[in-house]
């Protein structure tokens, strides 16, 4: 929707004539449409264009983490982008998707949380630490 978005706010405003046509004489009718949209999709636009100012491409990726400077081994890197992509998913079906046991997959997490210094250790804490590490970058 990000790329149509103003596309979309532009083609509100050229409907305008169409809204009179079909509304006639209801002047307040008019108004009230024309303005709700026009305000609607102009703020949808605005808000995207400056959120993706601020935050940018957020994806998480081997060279993102190489550029971090942490002593992160491969396989720690590729579980840190798996809980980053799939935060809803039980750290079980991460280490199911990755091919390994859950032992293994709670020891590289308490590596991974060591290494970059997360005090929150939990996925979500995780996932705003590297958040705050991509805003900041």
């Amino acid at each position: 929707m990000k790329s149509y978005s103003g596309l979309i706010a532009i083609i509100s405003l050229f409907t305008f004539p169409i809204v009179l046509i079909v509304f006639e004489n209801n002047q307040p009718l008019e108004r009230g449409i024309y303005n709700i949209g026009y305000i609607s999709l102009s703020s949808f636009f605005f808000y995207q264009t400056l959120w993706i100012k601020r935050y940018g491409n957020r994806k998480v990726d081997f060279k993102f983490l190489d550029e971090l400077n942490f002593n992160l081994t491969k396989r720690q890197k590729e579980i840190i982008i798996e809980i980053y992509k799939n935060p809803e998913k039980s750290y079980t079906d991460l280490s199911e998707k990755l091919n390994i046991s859950r032992s293994t997959f709670t020891t590289h997490t308490t590596a991974i949380y060591k290494s970059l210094g997360v005090s929150n250790k939990s996925k979500k804490g995780l996932i705003t630490f590297l958040d705050l590490k991509r805003a900041n970058f």
